[in-house]
């Protein structure tokens, strides 16, 4: 992901409309990326700042602080989805072994 994309990103990923698959590109980009994750923490504090003071939420004083806990979740999301992916890759891969092994025997029967 270059800068263009990941400032493209920015806003839903503040909303939480940014697709997983695209979250992870994201968020390896953010880190590597000085200028990206200074845009990311401004458009936090004034998308999640103005939020908050609209519902009078309390929590809104710690931006900086809330912004890294979401990063946070954002990373552990990013890892429980590999890992769901790597196990319906494996469950998959099982099941046409299955299916295989049934078709051959079954082919072995008839002959």
């Amino acid at each position: 992901m270059n800068c263009r994309e990941a400032e493209g990103c920015i806003e839903e990923y503040i909303g939480h409309q940014l697709p997983i698959e695209r979250q992870e590109a994201f968020l390896q980009h953010i880190s590597q990326c000085t200028e990206c994750r200074e845009e990311l923490e401004i458009n936090y504090m004034v998308y999640v700042g103005i939020a908050g003071l609209e519902e009078d939420r309390l929590d809104i004083y710690d931006l900086p602080g809330a912004l890294e806990r979401e990063l946070e979740v954002s990373h552990q999301q990013v890892q429980q989805h590999r890992r769901a992916q790597q196990v319906n890759y494996a469950l998959t891969t099982l099941a046409i072994v299955g299916v295989i092994l049934c078709v051959g025997i079954q082919i072995g029967l008839w002959l």
